[in-house]
């Protein structure tokens, strides 16, 4: 049939894309490219900030350049968990949890010029209320800061029990319907990496200077996950009809949902949800694969 064959390929050309893509000669590419961008934003903002500042209005903060070359480590990881979708529901979420804790450690660093300029303490009287001193640490920028970091770590954390309690087994049985299922995704996949760069063009270009960029950005990009995931869901249960395995991948898509709304979300509120997010998702796998152990006994 037509489509058979416009799907094979598809699929060989994402195949292409991603041997590319794995090649250790682009990733020495990629990831020098990104340290000469640490080191010459760095640069740049000092020269700039001694000598040009009269003429070019860029950054004085040199912790710009961390939050810089996060941002493209981001992006980075964005078109890594793209060709993970195609391999593997949970290798795919735990993608997703790492760049969820990169956001956190971005948004940490993100605060460090303003966390320096706050003076917290500095104009106390000596009668001093102590309830008030606690209400002025937890509305701090310090306090968000600190958050920010200690969520990343238990997300971090999380990530690595999840991977110990992922476990593979067969999801299809027939191997030609799985053959069908991975080709599928493939083609999936190559339309979502396109969508991605549509939605950089698109924020890069978007001249409204009271949004950040890179957040909107992650905002639309987990928006896309969501679709995709239930787009996923629905081919996946079109192939096998095991209430277990969809239920699963349903929780995947619903945690999804939960790290898209903890990324724009007040900072404190996004971490609770986003922390919340994965020890749930750490809980279904845990009973999960509990379940399937005890189906095989």
């Amino acid at each position: 049939m037509l489509i058979n064959k416009i799907i094979i390929r598809i699929s060989l050309f994402f195949d292409k894309l991603e041997k590319i893509w794995k090649n250790n000669k682009t990733q020495k590419i990629i990831w020098t490219l990104i340290l000469l961008s640490f080191v010459l934003v760095g640069f740049t903002i000092e020269i700039n900030k001694i000598f040009l500042n009269k003429y070019f209005d860029l950054p004085t903060e040199l912790f710009f350049s961390i939050v810089f070359v996060f941002n493209l480590i981001l992006f980075y990881e964005m078109i890594d968990l793209i060709f993970a979708i195609s391999k593997s529901f949970s290798i795919a979420i735990s993608k997703q949890i790492e760049i969820f804790s990169l956001v956190l450690l971005r948004d940490s660093f993100k605060l460090v010029s303003s966390v320096s300029d706050e003076n917290l303490y500095e104009d106390i009287p000596n009668n001093y209320n102590f309830i008030e001193l606690i209400n002025t640490f937890f509305s701090s920028n310090l306090f968000i800061m600190i958050l920010s970091i200690t969520g990343a770590i238990i997300v971090f954390s999380i990530n690595i029990k999840f991977k110990d309690n992922y476990k593979k087994f067969g999801e299809i049985s027939e191997s030609n319907e799985l053959t069908n299922f991975i080709k599928i995704k493939k083609l999936i996949s190559l339309v979502h990496i396109f969508v991605v760069l549509i939605f950089l063009f698109w924020t890069f270009f978007d001249e409204r200077s009271d949004i950040d960029k890179t957040t909107n950005l992650l905002s639309l990009f987990f928006l896309s996950l969501v679709y995709v995931d239930i787009l996923h869901l629905l081919v996946s249960y079109y192939f096998s009809k095991d209430y277990h395995l969809v239920f699963r991948n349903s929780s995947y898509s619903a945690n999804t949902l939960l790290i898209r709304y903890s990324i724009t979300a007040s900072p404190i509120l996004g971490v609770m949800t986003g922390v919340t997010a994965c020890i749930l998702l750490l809980l279904t796998i845990i009973i999960f694969n509990h379940n399937i152990a005890n189906v095989d006994d």
